[in-house]
């Protein structure tokens, strides 16, 4: 787990500096050339997605299979990874909006919403299939898990997970008026966020104990507050000192037609 994290992360972090470069007050013309970068870039991304799948995959081993004895998925890992994929698509929505960027507008905004409507057909059947496998081989040690989340102690916690993950972005993209709009969209995309971050407590928590509650305790709720103010507090001073989006890629000419 650990070095699947500093591979993906430290891909990303490189990633992140060569795709600022140009729009850094200290570029200098000619060592950073825009389609040089554009160039590299396009030879990096394929690794930093190699290498966030691989390190997602060794968190679903790790934190849902190997939990449960003589569990072997090839649909889990997919599952996972997608989970989060889907969860960070959503958060491009929540900090542009938060940080009140002037030009993440209406037409971004449609598009992301056009992107998380796919997504969320797509989580639903990862999951189903997921689910499916489990139900109809009768494999009552995957089985037990799951049914205690949907109709067990932790019923709420997983109908929750289903509204916020699929049945409100479902019902609410279906309409055109709704992604044209920055509350809503912001609504959808914490419903989203709030329902994986339920879906990775019920993947844990029911496997090992029977009727535990989240922020039940007060220390756990001043810990994940902690977490999340100190998180949005970086993003806040990371968006006030480099660029929002990459304004060398916009200003790149178009590609001659083949």
């Amino acid at each position: 787990n650990l070095l699947g994290l500093l591979l993906f992360y430290g891909l990303s972090v490189v990633y992140l500096i060569k795709s600022l470069k140009p729009d850094l007050p200290a570029a200098r013309a000619g060592e950073d050339d825009p389609q040089t970068i554009e160039r590299q870039l396009y030879l990096l991304s394929p690794w930093v997605i190699l290498a966030f799948v691989i390190c997602n995959t060794f968190f679903a081993w790790d934190f849902g299979m190997m939990l449960i004895p003589h569990w072997h998925s090839t649909v889990f890992p997919i599952y996972f990874w997608f989970g989060n994929l889907f969860a960070g698509t959503a958060a491009l929505i929540l900090f542009p909006a938060l940080l009140g960027r002037p030009h993440f507008g209406p037409d971004q905004i449609r598009s992301l919403g056009m992107l998380l409507t796919a997504f969320t057909l797509m989580w639903l059947y990862f999951y189903w299939a997921q689910f499916f496998v489990i139900w109809f081989g009768n494999m009552p040690r995957e089985f037990e898990p799951v049914w205690r989340q949907m109709y067990g102690h932790y019923a709420p916690y997983y109908w929750s997970m289903m509204t916020g993950c699929f049945f409100l972005p479902f019902a609410a993209l279906i309409f055109a008026a709704v992604k044209r709009s920055l509350a809503a969209m912001c609504v959808i995309a914490a419903a989203i966020n709030a329902g994986i971050w339920l879906n990775k407590y019920l993947i844990v928590v029911p496997a090992l104990v029977p009727d535990d509650r989240p922020f039940e305790r007060w220390l756990d709720v001043i810990v994940a507050l902690g977490l999340a103010a100190g998180f949005i507090a970086i993003v806040m001073l990371l968006a006030g000192r480099l660029p929002a989006y990459s304004r060398w890629e916009t200003a790149l000419p178009p590609e001659p037609k083949r």
